[in-house]
């Protein structure tokens, strides 16, 4: 295979894989400064998403939040109620907490397990450091998959799913600087040289 065709071949894979790449997760609300969503794994049938449009509070402690309640179907038996799963935004650059996602198992009924998802906003916690670097992630400006940063006890949200409906948990938080994906970054570029490269070749 000549230098041509790789090049083509290379392009043609690199726009096919990048509508892909972000297909579970949700699309931020317009206006939105933080937003939550609940959803199934694969990013089909999203059960809900709220979201506050307000700015971020300018002075710490200043605590704004916004909540969500969702029932995911579950198996037979008795699940431990009032179950707190806790997980952290980071700001991008300092590395340091700006927003506090808390998980609640709130009621169960036979078939059912009901639960509330709040993110707090510069929370009380603000500005220090993250306590476990197992449930913290750093802001993109993206709706971020957080359902494996979400601890209770040291044990992940996702270990739960033996018990219930596995479901995908998201937090958006206006960062900063939105950094692209370095996957969508390293496709974009690659289709870019395959095309350049294939038509200097034809010239």
């Amino acid at each position: 295979m000549n230098s041509k065709h790789l090049w083509n071949y290379l392009a043609v894979a690199a726009v096919l894989l990048m509508p892909a790449l972000g297909q579970t997760a949700p699309a931020v609300p317009p206006g939105a400064a933080d937003a939550i969503a609940v959803g199934l794994p694969g990013g089909e049938g999203e059960s809900i998403i709220a979201s506050d449009s307000a700015p971020e509070p300018a002075s710490e402690g200043d605590e704004q939040s916004i909540s969500a309640s969702f029932s995911v179907l579950k198996l037979p038996g008795t699940l431990p109620l009032n179950t707190l799963w806790v997980a952290f935004l980071l700001e991008p650059g300092t590395g340091v907490i700006s927003d506090r996602l808390e998980l609640s198992l709130d009621d169960t009924s036979t078939n059912n397990a009901f639960f509330t998802l709040t993110l707090f906003s510069d929370p009380s916690v603000s500005a220090e450091p993250c306590p476990n670097a197992q449930q913290c992630a750093t802001e993109d400006g993206t709706m971020q998959n957080m359902t494996n940063f979400l601890l209770s006890a040291g044990v992940p949200f996702g270990e739960f799913f033996e018990f219930i409906q596995p479901v995908n948990i998201y937090a958006f938080s206006d960062a900063d600087a939105s950094v692209p994906e370095p996957g969508t970054l390293t496709l974009l570029v690659l289709g870019l040289l395959g095309f350049g490269f294939g038509r200097r070749e034809l010239t």
